[in-house]
């Protein structure tokens, strides 16, 4: 059962990824990337919105960073690992 959810956690990182990386990525809403994107948008937002409201994003001059996914895909990498220990 350990490793089944460990598994799951690591899926729902790729996912992180993915949605992070296509945020990168400006095509229009028609394009497949963008129903990618918004795949992956309404799988991670409902943690990643809670979380921004914990850790706001950090401002570097005139640019926001965004730090919740990369906290996100801390806490879920030692939730895995603790799983599997």
């Amino acid at each position: 059962m350990a490793v089944l959810l460990s598994q799951i956690v690591g899926i729902y990182v790729w996912v992180l990824i993915a949605r992070i990386v296509l945020t990168w990525i400006q095509v229009p809403h028609e394009h497949p990337v963008a129903r990618v994107r918004i795949a992956a948008a309404r799988l991670t937002d409902p943690v990643l919105i809670p979380l921004r409201g914990i850790l706001p994003p950090l401002r570097l001059g005139a640019v926001n960073l965004d730090l919740a996914p990369l906290f996100l895909i801390v806490a879920l990498r030692l939730l895995q690992g603790m799983l599997l220990n």
